[in-house]
């Protein structure tokens, strides 16, 4: 099962920030601060799916945890873009 989670290809990997967010308004300490929380929200993403998606089927389970998945990530999706709006200058 882990293997499949860290296969997942989600926009919301380290390093998939929102444009402003890597541009010199934001600081470094933004920037870290941010991609700390990315990789402790993928551990949480990751754990949580696992648990959703746990079934007896195969199938089941698989498309359980590409359906938490895809609903997760679009979740940070937009988090992640409030959060650019909240680091941007005024």
């Amino acid at each position: 099962m882990q293997a499949h989670l860290n296969s997942w290809r989600s926009p919301c990997k380290p390093g998939f920030f929102r444009p402003s967010l890597r541009s010199e308004a934001a600081s470094l300490r933004q920037r870290e601060l941010l991609e700390s929380a990315q990789r402790a929200w993928q551990e949480y993403r990751d754990a949580n799916c696992e648990l959703i998606s746990e079934r007896d089927r195969a199938d089941l389970k698989a498309d359980a945890l590409a359906t938490c998945l895809d609903f997760m990530d679009r979740e940070r999706q937009f988090e992640l873009g409030l959060i650019g709006r909240l680091v941007r200058p005024d």
